[in-house]
């Protein structure tokens, strides 16, 4: 017995922490940001035996702490496990640990997957509050998941899990996303200190509030980018691509968070724009995505 599912992964313009409550359900970051079409593809089977068994990219996880926070609270829920062994295997297109929400992604395909391979108990809602929970827990997310539920270009405004937070969306037609991504950027590492996280916060909830009162697609990656200066994040890995896209006046953002950027643009325009990213990205390196209104979804 196996169950597949997909969820596309996610890009953060800008965001800041606001004072949480207790409820691990009300718990979230208030922002904004994109839902693309490139994700993480889950496949869940049972085999012979017990347990349970986590690969990525076909390489086991020795130490799986979202996948198992995720199966914890779908067993709580639900009443338990399938029996049999479970073997639960991530399949990537994005690179992990780099800002575009390959954990909510995982997080929410694993779960509609086992959900199916349980006879579907779940509703879909509850499913998605159950992948925000398990990366509040695990720590690799406060706020994604609510952009992959609402899907497309998303400002969120009040925190919490799908169902419980509650986003604006805005409208998008024909548009390309280019990434540079060099490597991956720990959470923990971007906000080690007290005084970046106070940066990150000042200007994020400053900028949150001038997307409220303009949300539209130029204001989105206007404040993303203000956002992206102001917080100060840059690496020197960065740096070089960054201050060429600003001397072009390209508007661009750091990826939330990964050693990468990303920019944002018509169809029409794509080439030309890659072609700039290629003087200082290697084509390796080089991703385009499109913005997709799509949530997780069986396969």
């Amino acid at each position: 017995m196996h169950a597949e599912a997909f969820c596309p992964g996610h890009i953060t313009g800008l965001f800041y922490i606001p004072q949480q409550k207790e409820n691990i359900q009300e718990k979230g970051s208030l922002g904004a940001g994109l839902s693309i079409d490139r994700g993480v593809t889950t496949c869940c089977s049972i085999e012979k035996g017990s347990g349970f068994e986590v690969y990525i990219n076909d390489k086991e996880e020795e130490s799986p702490t979202l996948s198992l926070d995720a199966l914890m609270l779908f067993a709580r829920e639900a009443g338990g496990l399938p029996d049999g062994k479970l073997v639960i295997r991530h399949t990537t297109e994005l690179p992990i640990g780099c800002g575009l929400g390959t954990s909510g992604a995982a997080a929410i395909s694993l779960l509609i997957a086992l959900n199916r391979l349980a006879g579907s108990p779940l509703e879909e809602l509850k499913l998605y509050q159950l992948a925000h929970k398990a990366e509040i827990l695990a720590g690799t997310g406060l706020g994604t998941v609510l952009g992959q539920y609402t899907g497309g270009c998303k400002i969120s405004i009040k925190p919490g899990a799908p169902g419980i937070g509650e986003a604006l969306s805005i409208e998008t037609t024909d548009i390309s996303i280019i990434a540079a991504i060099y490597a991956p950027m720990l959470t923990s590492q971007a906000l080690a200190s007290e005084e970046v996280k106070k940066s990150i916060n000042s200007a994020g909830k400053t900028l949150h509030r001038e997307l409220v009162n303009n949300p539209t697609l130029e204001n989105f990656i206007r404040t993303s980018t203000q956002f992206s200066e102001k917080a100060n994040l840059f690496t020197d890995m960065l740096k070089p691509l960054h201050s060429d896209l600003a001397k072009n006046n390209i508007p661009h953002s750091m990826l939330m968070f990964g050693q990468g950027i990303y920019s944002i643009c018509p169809e029409d325009e794509t080439a030309d724009l890659v072609k700039f990213y290629k003087v200082h990205c290697p084509e390796e390196r080089l991703y385009i995505f499109k913005i997709t209104e799509e949530r997780g979804k069986l396969l």
